[in-house]
Parts: structure tokens; C-alpha cells; sequence
């Protein structure tokens, strides 16, 4: 969403609906007519999450249906939606604080930390963990092969860098299966999670989409 005119418009739900109008090519009150139709993925960074997750309740209030919304350090904004969120945080403290307001099964964090802008502007350079909860455990999977609780299949690209990051070879055992805490780059989680939500196959290079 530009910002040029007014860099405070990301904070307002009601401007970011103007824009979404926009884009479409309709008006604020032919949103509700537009909305069934179309599904929206929403990428908000730092407190334009406050904008993006007021923007994404209206459309679904419409009938729309919102696919995911991606928090960058959306830290003190609460997000507890019916649709998938995902939060990614610059350090562990902040995505440990930011889930008391709201989390999913699914998030991530930068380990060993980055900036705050850093995160938004170099996200395949962010190194760290995906966190996955017990809702994202796949019981089918465990019937193949022996996992801990709350293991989640991994993209073998995030496995490779960080095993570079520490100077390992890739095991192949661990390309396919991993624990709960799966490393991975910030543009690779979102990456992953879009691609399961467009239905779409996984990109072989890092940070491919």
C-alpha cells in the first residue's frame, strides 16, 4: 500500500479498505458485493498491523475470504482471527510477548536476532526458527515415521542453510522430518505457508517465490 501522501495511512483500517476499493475497482460500498469473490493474503509489517488485521476482520465480516495475514513484528497488536495468521518477530522476547496477545500454531522469530528493520527489508537473510504448535502436528505422518510430538515437515532449502550457517553437511535423514523448532529463513516462512494456501508446489531454490 503507498504511503507517500500519508506514511500514517497503514495504521487505519478504513484507509486500507479504501485502497483494497480501489484496486478493485469498486467502491467502498460495493465491497460486500466484490468480496465473496476474491481472496486476500496480507503482508503488514510493524504497526501497519494494526491497519492490516482491522482491514482483513472487515473483508471477512464481508463474506471474504482472507488466506493469510503475515505480522512482522507486529509487537502489542492483538490477533486473535478466524483465519491463519502467521507472526514473524526480530528476537525471541517479542514473539514470546507478541503471542500473549494472540498467536496461532504456526510463527517464527530471528535467532540470532536482526534489527527491526532489518527483518522487513532482508527477510532471506533472516535466519531462525519456525514454531509450530500442536495444531500442526500431521498425525498421518507419524504412522510412517517414529516423530516426537509436535514434529512438522520442513522445506529441505531452510535445512541446507543452516546447516551452511553452521558449517554441516545436509543429513539426509532431516530433510524431510524435523522437531517442533525448525530452522528456516523469514522469506522462506512465508514462502512455505503461501504456497500451502495457493495450493501451489513448493520452490526449490531458497527464498524462491
Amino acid at each position: 500500500m503507498p504511503t507517500q501522501e500519508s506514511p500514517w495511512s497503514v495504521l487505519s483500517g478504513y484507509q486500507v479498505r479504501q485502497f483494497l476499493a480501489a484496486a478493485l475497482g469498486v467502491t467502498d460500498p460495493e465491497l460486500r458485493q466484490a468480496a465473496p469473490a476474491v481472496n486476500l493474503f496480507f503482508l503488514s509489517f510493524s504497526a501497519g498491523c494494526l491497519g492490516a488485521v482491522a482491514a482483513a476482520r472487515h473483508w471477512y465480516a464481508l463474506g471474504g475470504s482472507v488466506g493469510a495475514l503475515f505480522a512482522v513484528d507486529g509487537w502489542g497488536v492483538a490477533l486473535a482471527e478466524p483465519f491463519p495468521v502467521y507472526r514473524l518477530s526480530h528476537d525471541r522476547f517479542t514473539h514470546e510477548t507478541s503471542a500473549l496477545l494472540g498467536s496461532q500454531h504456526t510463527d517464527f522469530y530471528a535467532d540470532p536476532p536482526v534489527s527491526h528493520l532489518d527483518l522487513w527489508r532482508s527477510p532471506h537473510e533472516a535466519l531462525g526458527w519456525q514454531v509450530v504448535g500442536k495444531k500442526a502436528i500431521a498425525e498421518d505422518w507419524s504412522k510412517d515415521w517414529p516423530l516426537e510430538n509436535g514434529s512438522q515437515r520442513i522445506r529441505p532449502a531452510a535445512l541446507d542453510l543452516a546447516n551452511q550457517q553452521q558449517g554441516q553437511g545436509t543429513d539426509p535423514s532431516l530433510a524431510k522430518w524435523s522437531l517442533a523448532r525448525t530452522p528456516t529463513t523469514a522469506a522462506d516462512f512465508i514462502c512455505t505457508w503461501l504456497e500451502q494456501a495457493l495450493k501451489l508446489p513448493p520452490t526449490t531454490a531458497q527464498s524462491g517465490c
